[in-house]
């Protein structure tokens, strides 16, 4: 039996069947779940209705063409009371078929300014969108690495059971011959359960990591995946003063707030629209075409139509002062979105700042991690031996495996640390999906 298990093992593993899970690379799962996103669905569709009615059609340039066509039909029978027999009876049909057409050819510019209107609310769907991806990305890159972390976290819970457990069990065959007391025991059981308890905890914080993942990915919640990659952050070099100018162009949100600003702007001049007359034309063509039947009495028609072009010019003069009084409150909100606009470059500038410094801060952190990972691994190595030859104590040993572990989770959330900042100063500098999405 165990022949065959181990045949059977040694065919996945030539076959490249994972038996863990699949296997997802960071590239991977952001195209997933760029693509299951339903924000990003959404919004693609509204993307789609912005574009489509970005259009001259619904701005009022072109004309608007009706085709009509009425019917009338009668049947009189008509009795005189006088004498019963005299009747009029006969059959009679109207046929109007017409073709109208109105066109406003002036309205004081405002096709021209409402066309240009659309095409910004186009571009603040697009850009709407592009905040969504941002976020997406983001969301993945820390989900994604938050797996790694708590795996890399367990291979660190699990080294500190194993050498509780060896400890336990040393101490149980030290005392068997009478060279340990009970309370050496309960101290090394102590730690032993503590640490195996951490292994259970461990074991939960990788599956709510790899379900939140799955959530992010917008995969079903309980979908195995494995992750073999290591925890480790892009060393960038930022420097403020460009990432700054990057900002003031790039940011989604402050694009979005440019173009806001220019809608307001439109706003002016499409009220200021209602100071300048109104041109328009209506033209048409109508047919007419009656017959009329009487019995025994061949069906006699005729027909007519008609046609005209009529131009019409209308100038509002007075309306209460309402044209006046919308100008200026588009005046009035242009200020309120120039205020808005430097709330927003105010705010993003010194979050940018904070971010920069720190992550200066979280890059120092960790070459010291490394650096005192190196010092409490040499000394947890040396530790056991001398714990073994009675130079510390069991209490100094367990000292050292806390220092040790500790250190080593310090170096890991430092490098998970240095990836959450670094996307998000990616994130508002516009260089985000540039970054993880290679083309």
């Amino acid at each position: 039996m165990k022949y065959i298990i181990y045949l059977i093992s040694i065919i996945f593993i030539s076959t490249g069947i994972n038996l863990n899970g699949e296997q997802l690379s960071l590239s991977d799962a952001i195209k997933r779940g760029l693509k299951n996103n339903y924000q990003i669905r959404i919004f693609s569709e509204n993307t789609k209705i912005a574009e489509n009615n970005n259009s001259w059609g619904l701005a009022g340039r072109y004309p608007s063409l009706n085709l009509g066509l009425n019917s009338a039909n009668s049947i009189n029978n008509d009795q005189s009371t006088t004498n019963p027999d005299d009747r009029s009876k006969f059959n009679s049909y109207v046929l109007s078929p017409s073709l109208s057409l109105n066109w406003v050819l002036f309205k004081g510019f405002s096709v021209s300014i409402t066309k240009n209107k659309l095409d910004m609310l186009n571009k603040i769907s697009v850009e709407t969108k592009e905040i969504i991806v941002e976020n997406t990305i983001q969301a993945i890159v820390l989900a994604y690495n938050k797996v790694i972390l708590e795996k890399e976290k367990m291979k660190i819970t699990q080294k500190l059971y194993n050498l509780s457990r060896d400890r336990y069990k040393y101490v149980l065959s030290k005392k068997e011959y009478g060279l340990a007391v009970t309370t050496d025991v309960l101290n090394a059981k102590i730690a032993y359960l503590s640490d195996k308890t951490n292994i259970i905890s461990q074991k939960m914080n990788i599956k709510n990591a790899k379900r939140n993942l799955n959530l992010v990915l917008g995969e079903e919640v309980n979908k195995d995946i494995t992750i073999s990659e290591n925890l480790k952050s892009k060393n960038f070099n930022f420097v403020l003063k460009t990432l700054k100018k990057k900002l003031l162009n790039n940011n989604k949100n402050l694009k979005n707030q440019y173009i806001n600003q220019e809608i307001l702007k439109n706003e002016i001049k499409l009220n200021h629209s209602g100071y300048y007359p109104t041109v328009s034309m209506n033209s048409g063509l109508s047919m007419n075409r009656i017959g009329m039947k009487f019995p025994e009495i061949p069906l006699s028609s005729s027909s007519s139509y008609d046609y005209y072009v009529n131009f019409s010019i209308s100038m509002n003069l007075f309306n209460g002062g309402n044209t006046k009084r919308a100008i200026a409150n588009a005046r009035i909100n242009e200020k309120i979105g120039l205020l808005k606009l430097s709330e927003l470059k105010f705010s993003l500038e010194n979050r940018l700042t904070g971010f920069v410094d720190l992550y200066s801060l979280q890059k120092e952190l960790l070459e010291i991690s490394n650096e005192n990972i190196k010092n409490t691994s040499l000394n947890l190595e040396l530790a056991f031996d001398r714990f073994k030859s009675g130079v510390i104590t069991s209490f100094n040993y367990r000292d050292i495996q806390i220092q040790y572990f500790n250190t080593a989770y310090n170096k890991l959330q430092s490098i998970y640390n240095l990836i959450d900042t670094g996307t998000e100063i990616l994130r508002l500098t516009g260089n985000l999906a540039s970054e993880y999405i290679k083309k």
